[in-house]
């Protein structure tokens, strides 16, 4: 049974939701090292999967050191991402393109290991951890899954289709699994509330690390070898490359430098017309907040709408048209047959 491709943005996780006056970030400084304070919860630079004692600080009867320990983490992902940010403009500005000024809609592995996650008002510590132990057994199978594939990859004896294809499957399984847990469906039916928020911070964090890692992967290949092509690769292998830099939001200089590589290919059949599409979409709504070919929705007024337009949506049609997608119309039907109503 082929895999249905998720393919969406993630909201950036930095905005360190919680109760109480304690919610207040610190401004960013300069200092990219691990805080002294948060070396004992961390085994090499991040905490372990679902460990989330630094987090001890934000519930009622934490003491002074406790609560330090709180602020300093959420203050430290806060900078990382601030940084990860002037980054690639900068790097984006050294490609000749000037980015509007939004936050990439992406989790950045090096940043994402201390959320602060939305807990509810009134959650005591012992409860916070009781919610954690009954879910941590599921989210660690799912991870366990989406890192055999991603292990699998580096098989030196694997073609690079096999790569990509072991690749597109890491991608696929954790994200698959983050669905089920926004919605409660498949391992994580029955799940609410609470125990809904810690399981979705927890496979977003190992999605943030097959991400980060996909796009170190695709990064040196495209650097070394050049884009895929579909004639060397096949079609499956090109379009599982294809879905790895489409999330590789974390690497915006790279998404560009991916699409200028697959524009050049699009005359010689080497490349999608699909795929290029719907990159091209992502990147320029990034970097210029419009896009060409209406492949990018919102929600507005419980209708599904395109995200701004470079012109209008006869023109995106005949574009869509030449990318051989359907018509505006017809997408939006579609996905409201596949998804239901827009919420």
């Amino acid at each position: 049974m082929a895999l249905r491709h998720l393919i969406f943005l993630i909201p950036v996780t930095f905005l360190f939701l919680t109760s109480g006056a304690r919610a207040n970030v610190v401004e960013a400084d300069d200092d990219a090292a691990l805080p002294e304070l948060l070396e004992p919860y961390v085994s090499g630079d991040r905490p372990t999967l679902g460990d989330y004692r630094w987090m001890r600080g934000g519930f009622p009867g934490a003491d002074d050191h406790q609560v330090a320990v709180w602020k300093a983490a959420k203050n430290h992902g806060y900078q990382c991402y601030q940084r990860h940010l002037a980054a690639w403009r900068a790097e984006l500005r050294g490609m000749g393109v000037d980015p509007i000024k939004q936050d990439s809609h992406s989790i950045v592995y090096d940043c994402n290991a201390f959320n602060t996650l939305p807990i509810p008002e009134g959650t005591s510590w012992e409860d916070f951890q009781r919610n954690t132990a009954k879910v941590r057994p599921i989210v660690d199978g799912l991870v366990y899954a989406s890192q055999f594939a991603l292990d699998s990859a580096k098989d030196e004896d694997l073609s690079l289709a096999g790569k990509l294809r072991s690749r597109f499957l890491a991608d696929q399984i954790i994200r698959t699994a983050l669905v089920a847990s926004f919605r409660g469906t498949g391992p994580f039916a029955g799940i609410e509330g609470l125990q809904r928020i810690i399981a979705s911070d927890m496979v977003s964090q190992h999605m943030a690390k097959v991400d980060a890692d996909n796009t170190a992967f695709l990064k040196a290949l495209i650097a070394s070898d050049g884009w895929p092509k579909s004639r060397d690769v096949g079609e499956d292998a090109a379009h599982d490359a294809w879905l790895i830099v489409q999330h590789a939001d974390a690497d915006p200089p790279l998404q560009l430098a991916a699409l200028h590589q697959m524009e050049s290919l699009l005359q010689t059949q080497n490349v999608s017309a699909k795929d290029y599409a719907y990159l091209y979409d992502r990147v320029m709504l990034k970097l210029v907040g419009k896009q060409r070919y209406a492949t990018q929705f919102e929600c507005k007024d419980g209708a599904r709408t395109p995200q701004p337009l470079e012109a209008d949506i006869a023109s995106a049609d005949r574009y869509r048209a030449a990318a051989k997608l359907d018509t505006v119309e017809e997408n939006i039907a579609r996905m409201k047959r596949t998804y239901g109503a827009c919420s």
